[in-house]
């Protein structure tokens, strides 16, 4: 379960650690050879790591954008911030 605190700006700095944990699987993937494992544009997807994603107040909208099937990735959802 992936559960993010919510905090209003603050959260940028747990959308940076998220974005390291996409890219940072997919390489420890890739090193140790798991095949059973798919990487999306060198990271594999929060969606795809957790069963359960949840956040409360500003949490809640970026957990929503990590499950969303439009989106998926955080790469580019916040980009504006």
């Amino acid at each position: 379960m992936l559960s993010i605190e919510g905090g209003g700006a603050k959260n940028i700095i747990s959308l940076m650690v998220m974005d390291y944990m996409e890219t940072y699987a997919c390489q420890y993937a890739t090193q140790k050879k798991l095949k059973s494992i798919e990487c999306h544009n060198d990271r594999i997807l929060l969606k795809d790591m957790f069963n359960m994603i949840a956040g409360s107040s500003t949490g809640g909208v970026i957990a929503a954008a990590i499950v969303s099937p439009a989106n998926g990735t955080l790469n580019g959802t916040y980009s504006a911030i």
